[in-house]
């Protein structure tokens, strides 16, 4: 892992999503009063570690509830400095609520044409609900590389086995891929069902989710020892209703169609290429800038509000009918909702971007339809969202307000939190050679393995003499997890293919010293944000439940 990618490891933190029970919350932290309950900490650090791919341990755990105080900290903090009356905080915050209440809306009308749970299926919603599974997962970013793993598995090759070549590790390691223990409702539908239907040490075949594919194995099952008929009674209505839309959300699209469809839209066509023309200029118009997005990804960004220099805010889109009137869909409602859509897709599919402007736009009025009751856990899901959104507004503030030089000792604080010296670096000595296909890898890999002095004579041979590996990120796991003076054939996930041999690796230690100005030029924006938190820890009240929380790791 190279120094970039650590550093944005430990500061960023994944999305976080709320989430409802039907149980008083447990409560594992506070901060000033501010509740971080058990379900909002196990769904946010269950979806941050499927997302990447990484391990449940103790550290990551007592991290996670760290980053999740310090959103609190910085989220009030921009609120007393007037961050949320800023405009596009504001519009953001609207926008918020819209998805919210058209989600919560979506969630009624999609239950109401559901068919009644017979008991038994109830019954099972409820004891899935009182029972926990120690998951681990192999995870990947496209289903070839998933099936291609699952056949080798299928063909014999231990779980254990392919965890190691899957994520780089030098040698075989029980903790890999170790979710730990996770609930049913804390997953998606397919993620759910798989890992809850899998016998203890069972392995799935490749499973989809949002995040990417997965392989799922189970370790173990916890079921609560004793389960009354009373306490089912209690709890079926509401275990019953998270159970139908989490096990039918399949159907959800077909509902979104038809409910759209009766809307009667009828599309512009003449807005709609007003738009293209418009998005197109925009695009052009700006420079990437490096932004702090993912590491070493650019993107440009885009002053949004410069797409009227081509176009009214009140050109037509579309029409559609709601309630019995109809309503024109304008350029200006979908610049409300421009921030939050792909912009590839409104560039190169822009009838396609204005329907899921519209889909959202029409959920979100719809969702004035429901009870007080529920638009107030609605808004719950706001200030989730806005708490998250506000904090990273602030991180921002400070990364670009100032460049202080960090002191000697937040720098050496900064390296021992960061666990770079404890990161497994390696050196090593190998060839490559490059072809456009797996096949033309393996059958070149195959020559050289008969005859050794072929491999030079080939069009691309190229050695690497004493390469930090830690700097050769897309061919970093094979280059660690390859067998001496063996050749073998690996992708860099670009379509490019190579055979190789690694000739000699050894393991490097890190000191501080050895990464001191690297360390220094990393952290430097982050040193304002670091004195901030530092003080406002200080000044607030935070306490943590740590019976309850690490009563959480089993």
């Amino acid at each position: 892992m190279t120094l970039s990618r650590f550093l944005f490891a430990v500061f960023v933190v994944a999305g976080c999503g709320q989430q409802q029970t039907v149980d008083e919350p447990v409560v594992v932290a506070s901060v000033d009063g501010l509740s971080i309950t058990e379900d909002y900490f196990q769904q946010t650090y269950v979806d941050y570690l499927i997302s990447a791919g990484t391990n449940d341990t103790p550290a990551a755990r007592y991290a996670h509830l760290d980053n999740l105080i310090d959103i609190a900290l910085l989220s009030r903090e921009a609120v007393a400095v007037g961050l949320d009356r800023d405009s596009s905080m504001l519009a953001m915050r609207e926008r918020e609520r819209k998805k919210a209440l058209g989600g919560a809306f979506f969630d009624r009308a999609f239950l109401q044409t559901l068919p009644e749970l017979t008991e038994a299926e109830e019954r099972r919603a409820f004891l899935l609900s009182k029972e926990q599974r120690i998951v681990r997962q192999l995870f990947y970013r496209n289903g070839a590389a998933a099936a291609a793993a699952y056949a080798r598995i299928f063909g014999g090759k231990s779980f254990l086995e392919e965890a190691r070549d899957t994520y780089g590790l030098t040698a075989i390691d029980s903790s890999a891929g170790l979710l730990g223990v996770v609930k049913y409702y804390q997953l998606e539908a397919a993620f759910a069902e798989a890992a809850f239907s899998l016998p203890v040490d069972s392995i799935s075949r490749p499973i989809r989710t949002r995040y990417g594919y997965h392989i799922l194995r189970v370790d173990d099952i916890i079921r609560t020892p004793l389960v009354t008929e009373s306490e089912f009674q209690t709890a079926r209505g509401g275990i019953a209703s998270k159970y139908r839309l989490h096990l039918r959300m399949r159907e959800g699209d077909a509902f979104v169609r038809n409910f759209m469809e009766a809307r009667k839209i009828v599309v512009d066509p003449d807005g709609i290429a007003l738009l293209a023309r418009a998005i197109k200029e925009l695009e052009n118009s700006v420079e990437p800038q490096a932004v702090e997005v993912q590491p070493q990804l650019e993107m440009a960004v885009l002053n949004l509000s410069d797409i009227y220099d081509n176009l009214q805010p009140s050109t037509p889109l579309a029409t559609y009918t709601f309630e019995g009137e109809e309503h024109v869909f304008t350029a200006a409602d979908y610049h409300f909702w421009l921030p939050d859509l792909p912009f590839q897709e409104a560039s190169l599919r822009t009838a396609a971007s204005v329907g899921r402007a519209l889909r959202n736009e029409i959920f979100g009025n719809a969702g004035a339809s429901l009870s007080q009751a529920e638009k107030e856990v609605a808004e719950i899901e706001v200030e989730n969202a806005m708490r998250l959104k506000l904090s990273g507004s602030m991180r921002t503030l400070l990364r670009s307000e100032s460049d202080a030089a960090p002191t000697e000792q937040e720098l050496r604080d900064a390296f021992d939190r960061s666990g770079f010296g404890r990161t497994k670096r390696y050196e090593a000595t190998y060839w490559t050679i490059p072809f456009a296909s797996k096949e033309e890898a393996e059958s070149a890999a195959a020559q050289i393995r008969s005859r050794p002095s072929v491999a030079r004579s080939l069009p691309g041979f190229e050695e690497h003499e004493r390469v930090d590996l830690n700097q050769r990120q897309d061919l970093f796991r094979p280059l660690t997890a390859a067998v001496l003076g063996e050749v073998a054939v690996t992708g860099d996930g670009t379509n490019m293919w190579y055979a190789f041999s690694v000739e000699q690796r050894r393991e490097l230690s890190t000191d501080f010293e050895d990464v001191r100005d690297q360390f220094e030029q990393a952290i430097r924006p982050l040193v304002p944000e670091y004195r901030l938190i530092k003080q406002l820890r200080s000044r607030a009240t935070i306490e943590v439940d740590t019976q309850a929380f690490e009563s959480l790791m089993g």
